[in-house]
């Protein structure tokens, strides 16, 4: 919602336009349409983006802290005028129906009318809404707002009427105008609660724009029109303002920028300090003479006030900033130290104690010593877990389908690979049985793969451009320099604290997770992050020799393998940390970060289980070498999924600030067990669309994923604004045949599609084996062949599926496009001047674009280009 908080400072300086008149001295038409017209936006906007905030009948708290601020800043400007009303003589002759008047409905000062009027039409349209709903309720301020407009800008048309004329006269005499609470605020506080209630893609952004256009050049027409009647009353509302406003609001609500809380303060200011500097200007130009210049001119005059009303709000408003942030940590700070009283209350009371929790830990005949049932492992303690039973990894012989002589029979004995583990293995170093059966998983992969199955050398090979003569039926393409032009950009908006962790999961989504993190530690990426041991390792036989990050969980089996390679284990929950921390003291301690919940719900410790994390942290025998959590809705921009998102940064927040400060008042009061020091942990919080909408936290890490690939989610966020990604994979095929089709065939498995007219049908070696959606046919999805679109046609085949070419044929005489067999097909790419991107294919699909790259398969060739 940052355009919305931007457009406040152009609605706050449209306020500011409106009391000076800046193009009348120029043309009086032009200022007309400026002032009188377009400013007539800038109050119906704060009411929209109130309503859009506040207006929601199931949080009544939002209700009471949006008229609790508008009265405090509302005393707050009657008290800074008073001076200038003092001196303006408007505080003779008080009465008591004047002051009333005054202060509840014209507001003390010309401009402070806005904050009684927004507080008495959110507490009119609050009611509405609870009793009538929001459908009625717009249909009552609907008539309010037509009776407004009477007695406003159309007041001419009724003002021969007597019976009208009186009645609106007696208002006036008590409401002076009809641009209040009554008349004006609710339509548009309600508007906001309706866009809000919709959604910002409905109507999408093209369709808000052209609305906008229209209204626009409408609302201008009929505001030139009533004033060449002379009808105004006053000029605040028109027919199309509301028109406008709705397409106005919605685009905006559609650019996915970061939300400038300073620029709401900052407007806020600009609002109430203008006219205060209106009078000041005045004042210094009688003073030094320049009347004629700084204040008869208009312009000039103009410029003065908002130049000086944006330098001192901006000066405020950061202000703010600094003491509203301060007071953040101290609270935060408070709560942590609260907290911790708390866990040591309830230490010393016995409750929870790590120690001293006898039934927990001693009493149940369940002791760490004794390792008898407390993770499930009923038959041994866990000193025999690798040696003694019978029925062991390294006896078992057909737990993974294969017996003793199956690599003897297949001609390829394990001696004959290459083993990376022989020089610990045949020592029997640290691990006893465990490590031949991980040697046997090893040497098993290693000879599926002498046995057909490609590597990444095998996959990759060199071409020239992108023409696709690789050789093979399907195939991708990976592009370094698209790869590094996406590095370029992330780090363009990267914060000078922070660092990129590759996330290379999933085969780097698709691309080559070996091949990838080569070409990104070459440009100097050293942190990567993977879901699986097996990646973990992947990468290190690739010879990528950064920090890697485990970031899922991994069978304590198998931890051994963890520090062969080097890895970083993710401690997915405290008994998970236990059972860590009781290898690391009998074996050798694993490097780990913690998982903290701040509200996925998926892997971690809870994030405000300040006694779990303080147990962990004093367990030894691990390396704990990070922290970090996940943003589950961060990609998503509607309020609610914006305001969980910011709960699970406080969250995060608080821990870090409060781990520091557990740490550094522990240290030396506690016995350090850890190799590693908790005060220089490693945060990291933000995955691709957390950093996309939230660039500005500063963490250790930013843990970008789909987008270092030039993917987005979902097609509409590429047009929302951010960096400029180039996709990285392109995926292509071949036609095998093309052939003739009667009207009225019905084509593929099911009979699925059927041929209304005659014409010709094209055969693509490619299918779901590959990893092409099953549906990808039947949701009007294209492919581009010589440069055009075509659209896939009947259910996807496990190896091939058809194209409808038929419109080929169409091609002008001369022109190379019909569609032969041999023609290159490209279903994400570019191909002449179309390109269809990952974000297409994955909304024909109804899924996402992570999805899409991950699920294609190894049969495909993969090639990349010569950079040139």
């Amino acid at each position: 919602m940052g355009a919305l908080d931007w457009f406040r400072i152009a609605a706050a300086f449209l306020v500011t336009a409106i009391h000076i008149s800046p193009l009348e001295n120029i043309t009086v038409w032009g200022d007309l349409t400026l002032t009188r017209i377009l400013g007539r936006v800038a109050v119906p906007f704060f009411f929209m983006a109130t309503g859009y905030f506040v207006l929601d009948p199931e949080r009544p708290d939002r209700l009471k802290k949006s008229i609790r601020k508008n009265l405090l800043w509302y005393l707050f400007a009657v008290a800074l005028y008073l001076p200038v009303n003092w001196y303006a003589g408007r505080l003779i002759g008080l009465n008591a129906g004047y002051v009333s008047q005054e202060l509840l409905v014209l507001g003390t000062f010309y401009h402070l009318w806005y904050f009684p009027a927004v507080i008495t039409g959110l507490l009119l349209t609050w009611g509405l809404y609870r009793l009538a709903g929001l459908r009625i309720s717009l249909g009552i301020s609907a008539v309010l707002y037509l009776f407004g407009l009477l007695g406003d800008s159309y007041y001419g048309l009724i003002a021969g009427v007597p019976i009208l004329k009186g009645m609106y006269e007696g208002l006036f005499a008590i409401l002076e105008n009809t641009r209040n609470g009554l008349f004006l605020a609710p339509l548009f506080l309600l508007l906001g609660a309706a866009l809000r209630e919709r959604g910002p893609g409905k109507p999408d952004s093209r369709q808000n724009a052209v609305g906008l256009a229209v209204s626009l050049a409408l609302l201008i027409a009929e505001g030139v029109l009533v004033h060449m009647a002379d009808w105004p009353h006053h000029d605040s509302m028109y027919l199309c303002l509301p028109a406008v406003m709705v397409f106005l609001f919605g685009l905006l609500s559609q650019l996915q920028t970061e939300e400038q809380p300073s620029l709401r303060r900052m407007s806020l200011w600009i609002y109430i300090l203008h006219p205060a500097f209106i009078v000041a200007v005045r004042r210094f130009a009688k003073v030094v003479r320049a009347e004629e210049l700084l204040v008869e001119n208009r312009l000039v005059h103009y410029l003065c006030v908002a130049a000086a009303t944006a330098v001192t709000a901006w000066l405020l408003a950061f202000l703010g900033d600094m003491i509203g942030e301060r007071r953040r940590i101290r609270r935060e700070e408070e709560e942590w130290d609260d907290a911790l009283e708390r866990e040591d209350r309830e230490y010393e009371a016995g409750e929870d104690s790590f120690e001293e929790d006898e039934e927990f830990y001693e009493d149940d005949g369940e002791s760490y010593e004794d390792g008898e049932d407390f993770y499930g492992d009923d038959t041994e303690p866990y000193e025999d877990y690798y040696e003694d039973d019978e029925k062991s990894y390294r006896d078992e012989e057909d737990l993974y389908g294969t017996d003793e002589g199956s690599y003897e029979e297949n001609g390829e004995s394990c001696e004959d690979d290459r083993d990376p583990y022989e020089n610990g293995y045949d020592t029997g170093e640290d691990a006893g049985g465990s490590y031949d059966w991980s040697r046997a998983i090893i040497a098993e992969a290693e000879l599926s793969m002498a046995k057909g199955e490609k590597t990444i050398a095998m996959q990759t090979k060199k071409v020239s451009g992108i023409s696709g003569e690789p050789g093979g039926r399907a195939w991708m393409e990976i592009s370094r320099s698209a790869l590094i032009h996406n590095l370029d950009e992330l780090y363009r908006i990267l914060p000078d604290e922070s660092s990129i962790m590759a996330v290379v999961k999933a085969d780097a989504y698709g691309h080559g997770a070996v091949m990838t993190a080569s070409w990104l530690e070459e440009e100097g990426i050293t942190d990567f992050a993977v879901a699986t041991l097996w990646e973990g390792a992947e990468l290190r036989e690739g010879g990528i020799a950064g920090n890697i990050l485990i970031l899922g969980y991994t069978n304590p089996t198998d931890w051994p393998l963890v520090a062969e390679y080097d890895l970083i284990q993710t401690i997915v929950d405290e008994e998970y940390a236990v059972r860590m921390s009781r290898y690391g003291e009998e074996h050798e301690s694993l490097r780990a970060h913690l998982a903290v919940d701040t509200g996925m719900h998926r892997l971690g410790v809870a994030g405000d289980d300040y006694a779990a994390l303080q147990r962990i942290l004093e367990l030894p025998g691990i390396r704990l070498e990070g922290m970090f959590s996940h943003l589950c809705a961060a990609d998503s921009r509607e309020q609610a999924d914006v305001e969980y998102t910011k709960q699970q940064i406080r969250q995060f927040e608080l821990l870090r600030i409060g781990i520091g400060k557990l740490h550094s008042q522990s240290r030396q009061e506690r016995k350090a067990v850890q190799e590693g020091d908790h005060g220089c942990l490693c945060f990291h919080l933000q995955n691709s669309y957390g950093f996309l909408n939230y660039p500005r936290l500063r963490y250790d890490y930013v843990r970008p994923g789909v987008i270092l690939y030039g993917a987005y989610s979902d097609e509409k966020d590429r047009s929302a604004g951010g960096p400029d990604l180039e996709p990285v994979m392109s995926v292509r095929a071949r036609v095998a045949m093309v052939k003739p089709v009667e009207a009225g065939m019905e084509l593929g498995y099911g009979r699925a599609f059927r041929m209304k007219n005659s014409g010709m049908i094209a055969t693509v070696t490619i299918g779901y084996a590959d990893g092409i959606p099953r549906n990808y046919g039947e949701n009007h999805s294209k492919v581009l062949i010589r440069g055009r679109r075509y659209p896939v046609v009947g259910r996807v085949c496990m190896d091939q599926f058809l194209v409808d070419v038929t419109a080929s044929l169409n091609t002008p005489e001369g022109a190379d496009g019909v569609v032969r067999a041999g023609d290159v097909v490209t279903l994400i790419g570019r191909d002449g001047q179309e390109r269809i991107l990952a974000e297409e294919m994955a909304g024909w699909c109804h899924t996402i674009t992570n999805e899409i790259l991950c699920r294609m398969g190894a049969r495909l060739e993969r090639v990349t280009e010569e950079d040139s």
